[in-house]
């Protein structure tokens, strides 16, 4: 034989035993391995809310900022300004309810903040004086909120509502101003 065809035996033998060792030992490890088994399922669990109530309590403003004090003068004259007030959402009694889920109940951002530029003019009597501020228009509601617990296993179940929470959030309507004074026509 040559020395050519000698190496390729070997090889050819080599890779078929190298081949052939590790998925026979893997085998009959699988095969040692197995054993009857139960299946399991392992319950995943999660929280749902809900909005049980909402009730209005009312239009309010708020944020207020001074934008320019009027000086009295001799005769009506018109004062305007424009200033950037940051509007800010707020939220009370939400312990153990997440502000995400709060928000998704009511249809609004509770904590909703930005920087607005607000503008506002007011016509003043002679003699008139006081300050001219620009603010931020709210609608303030009480919301219900409740949670429970449900578990997923072949179907979901879950615990009864817990009994609402009062959450008191503010919806922002917009910009307003308002003449803080005396002489205003």
């Amino acid at each position: 034989m040559t020395k050519l065809r000698r190496a390729s035996i070997f090889c050819a033998a080599l890779l078929a035993f190298s081949l052939a060792s590790p998925g026979g030992m893997a085998m009959a490890h699988v095969m040692h391995a197995q054993r009857p088994v139960t299946p399991r399922l392992i319950p995943s669990g999660h929280w749902e809310y809900r909005a049980g109530y909402e009730r209005f309590e009312g239009d309010f403003s708020g944020d207020w900022v001074h934008c320019l004090y009027v000086t009295k003068q001799r005769s009506t004259l018109s004062y305007s300004c424009t200033k950037t007030v940051t509007v800010s959402e707020s939220i009370s009694g939400n312990i153990g309810f997440p502000i995400k889920e709060i928000s998704a109940s009511v249809g609004f951002n509770v904590t909703y903040s930005a920087g607005v530029s607000v503008a506002g003019s007011v016509r003043v009597k002679a003699g008139g004086s006081g300050w001219l501020d620009d603010g931020f228009r709210y609608s303030r509601y009480v919301v219900g909120m409740e949670k429970r617990w449900c578990v997923q296993t072949l179907i979901l179940s879950c615990n009864a509502w817990s009994s609402p929470h009062p959450v008191t959030v503010q919806h922002h309507l917009g910009n307003t101003f308002y003449y803080f004074g005396t002489g205003a026509e």
